[in-house]
């Protein structure tokens, strides 16, 4: 799945309240002490699909979802994603927070 990088803070705020009015659930939230102000991870699940969201003070915003995810955020917000390497959503991030017992 592709890993949209350098999303700006209000704009990945937007795209988390866009897909939880889409029916989105989150299932998993990090929820230590810097929680929103130094990092943040986040799932959402709809019908047997995964998006993920990584989030930190420096990078901003990453979102990894299929690409038809992206066209519809594209399609409702107007936002142009960029893809490229992530650094918080990278492959060790993502097996320490999007786990069976993370849920």
């Amino acid at each position: 799945m592709p890993i949209a990088t350098d999303i700006k803070t209000d704009n990945w705020n937007l795209c988390i309240k866009e897909l939880t009015t889409d029916g989105w659930e989150m299932t998993f939230k990090y929820d230590e002490f810097d929680a929103g102000i130094d990092f943040d991870f986040i799932r959402l699940e709809k019908r047997n699909e995964k998006i993920l969201l990584g989030w930190d003070n420096w990078v901003e915003g990453e979102i990894k979802a299929q690409e038809k995810h992206f066209d519809y955020l594209t399609g409702k917000t107007g936002i142009e994603f960029n893809f490229g390497k992530p650094v918080n959503l990278k492959a060790s991030i993502i097996a320490m927070y999007d786990r069976p017992s993370a849920r």
